[in-house]
C-alpha cells in the first residue's frame, strides 16, 4: 500500500472541519498517532507471539479507534479483525500482523506528507 491511499481523504478533510481548519492541530493529532503507534504496534507483535488474546484485544482496539478517526480506514478495518478474533480467543498471527505492521508505517508515511515542514 502506499502512502498515497493509506489516509481517506474525506475522512480528513472532516477531521480538518471539525477542527476549524486548523491544520496545525491537525499536524498535532498526527503526531500523537505516531507516538503511540509505534508501542501499540509493538504490544500486538508480542501479544500476537506470546498468545495473549488479551493484550492483543487492547492494543488493536485502539489502534482500530486512533486510526479510524484519523482516516487511516484500512488500519483500522485490519485492527478491528484482529480485535474480533482475540475476543473470540484466536490470536492472529504471521500475515495478518505482517499486514498490520504495513499499515501503520503506511499510514505514518501519509500523515508524516501532509504534515507542513515533513
Amino acid at each position: 500500500m502506499s502512502h498515497t491511499d493509506a489516509l481517506d481523504p474525506d475522512t480528513v478533510a472532516s477531521l480538518l472541519e471539525s477542527v476549524g481548519g486548523d491544520e496545525e492541530f491537525l499536524a498535532e493529532l498526527f503526531s500523537a498517532f505516531a507516538a503511540e503507534a509505534p508501542s501499540l504496534l509493538q504490544s500486538v507483535e508480542e501479544a500476537s507471539a506470546s498468545g495473549d488474546a488479551e493484550g492483543l484485544r487492547h492494543a488493536a482496539h485502539t489502534l482500530k479507534s486512533t486510526s479510524a478517526s484519523l482516516g487511516a480506514l484500512r488500519l483500522s478495518g485490519v485492527s478491528a479483525e484482529m480485535e474480533a478474533a482475540a475476543r473470540s480467543g484466536t490470536v492472529p498471527a504471521g500475515a495478518q500482523v505482517a499486514e498490520l505492521r504495513e499499515l501503520v508505517d503506511a499510514a505514518l508515511e501519509a500523515m508524516s506528507a501532509m504534515v507542513p515542514g515533513q
